[in-house]
C-alpha cells in the first residue's frame, strides 16, 4: 500500500509541474508578443542575403581568374591545370652541372672572340654572264657612213642581245666595223680620225636584253599569269641561265618604257562619254607584315571604244582615289552600289548609272 502511495504522490508532482511549466510558457509568449517569430523569420531572410552574396563573389572570383588567364598567363594550354605529381619534360635544355659550367664558359669565349676577328665580307658586284655558245646567232653588220677605199678597217665591236622567237631564244649579234683613214689620205681634215656606225636604239641602255624577249617576259607575267621564277626554269631547259636580280631589273625598265603608254591609254578611256568603273579586290604582299593583305585594283572601261585601263592607289579602295581618278570626267558612268560613287549624282555634267 505504502509502494501506490508513492506513485500516486510522485504522479501528482509531475502533475502540478507540468502545469506550471504550462502555465509559464503561457505568460512568456504573451510576454513575447511574436518576437521570436520575428527574429526566426529575420535569421532566415538574412541566411538567404548571404547565400546570395556568396554565390555572387563566387562567380566574379571565377571571371577574374579566367580573364587573368586568359591576358596574362602563358599561351599555350593556359587552361590546363597544373598537376604537381605530373613530371616535367624540359624541351629548353637542362640546367648545367656544376662541372659543366667552366667548358661551357670557356667555348662562350672562343665564339665571342671568333666573332670579332670574322672578316667581313665584301659585297660581290654583278657580273654580266655570257650569252650560251650554243645558241644560234643572227648577225647584222652596220656599215657606218662615207667610207671608202681611203678607209682601213681596224677592228669592229660586237654586240649581242638575246631575242625571243616563239619557243626559241637566239642572240641577235650586231656587228659594227671600226676604220680608220689611210696614212696617204689623212692630210684632209674630213678623213682624219674613226669611223664606226651607231647603235640602233636599244630598249634598255647597258642591257643585252632585246625587244622581243622583254616583251614576252611581261606578256608571259600578265597575258597568261606565269611568275618570272617559273619563265627562268624555262628558259634555263633551253640552257640559258638568267639571275632574277637580272630579270627584275629588266621588268623595271620595260615598266617605265611603257608609262607613256599607259597615260595615254588612260587619257583615251576617259575621253570616252560612257565608261563603267568597279574595285575588284588582289592579294598583295606587304614588305612590313610579311603576309599577304587584300588591295584594291580600280578598272575603268570604255563602253564606246572597248577599251580598259587599270588604276593602282597603295590598295585603297578609299572615296579620295575614284575622286583623283575621274575629276575631269565629263559623260555617264556606270558602277555598283558601293557609296564611293554618290558623290557624282550631284555633279554637273556628270551622269550616274546604276
Amino acid at each position: 500500500m505504502t509502494d501506490i502511495a508513492d506513485k500516486d504522490t510522485l504522479i501528482q508532482e509531475l502533475l502540478q509541474q507540468r502545469d506550471e511549466h504550462y502555465i509559464e510558457l503561457s505568460r512568456l509568449r504573451k510576454a513575447d508578443n511574436g518576437t521570436l517569430e520575428t527574429i526566426a523569420s529575420r535569421n532566415q531572410e538574412l541566411e538567404g542575403i548571404i547565400k546570395e552574396r556568396d554565390d555572387k563573389i563566387r562567380q566574379l572570383t571565377d571571371q577574374l581568374a579566367w580573364y587573368r588567364r586568359k591576358f596574362w598567363s602563358a599561351s599555350s594550354e593556359r587552361f590546363v591545370p597544373q598537376d604537381p605529381n605530373q613530371r616535367k619534360i624540359d624541351f629548353d635544355g637542362l640546367e648545367l652541372l656544376p662541372e659543366e659550367e667552366e667548358s661551357a664558359r670557356e667555348a662562350d669565349q672562343e665564339l665571342s672572340a671568333y666573332k670579332r676577328r670574322k672578316p667581313k665580307k665584301k659585297k660581290k658586284q654583278a657580273i654580266r654572264l655570257p650569252l650560251a655558245e650554243d645558241l644560234r646567232r643572227e648577225e647584222e653588220v652596220i656599215e657606218p657612213d662615207g667610207v671608202d677605199d681611203s678607209w682601213v678597217r681596224i677592228r669592229e665591236e660586237v654586240t649581242e642581245l638575246l631575242e625571243h622567237k616563239p619557243g626559241e631564244l637566239y642572240v641577235r649579234r650586231i656587228v659594227r666595223p671600226k676604220y680608220a683613214s689611210k696614212p696617204a689620205h689623212q692630210q684632209t681634215e674630213e678623213k682624219t680620225g674613226i669611223r664606226i656606225a651607231s647603235l640602233p636604239l636599244m630598249p634598255l641602255p647597258r642591257s643585252n636584253a632585246g625587244a622581243s624577249l622583254l616583251a614576252e617576259l611581261v606578256i608571259n607575267k600578265y597575258q597568261y599569269h606565269l611568275p618570272f621564277n617559273r619563265q627562268i626554269a624555262i628558259f634555263k631547259l633551253i640552257g640559258v641561265l638568267l639571275p632574277a636580280s637580272t630579270i627584275n631589273g629588266w621588268f623595271q625598265g620595260s615598266c617605265d618604257l611603257l608609262r607613256a603608254l599607259y597615260h595615254r591609254l588612260r587619257e583615251l578611256v576617259l575621253s570616252s562619254d560612257y565608261i563603267q568603273v568597279d574595285e575588284s579586290t588582289v592579294p598583295v604582299i606587304n614588305s612590313e607584315k610579311h603576309k599577304t593583305v587584300k588591295a584594291y585594283l580600280w578598272m575603268v572601261r570604255s563602253v564606246p571604244k572597248n577599251m580598259v585601263f587599270f588604276h593602282y592607289d597603295k590598295g585603297s579602295r578609299a572615296q579620295k582615289v575614284v575622286v583623283n581618278l575621274l575629276k575631269n570626267f565629263q559623260g555617264a558612268i556606270q558602277t555598283d552600289g558601293y557609296a564611293a560613287y554618290s558623290i557624282y549624282e550631284q555633279k554637273k555634267g556628270v551622269l550616274l548609272l546604276g
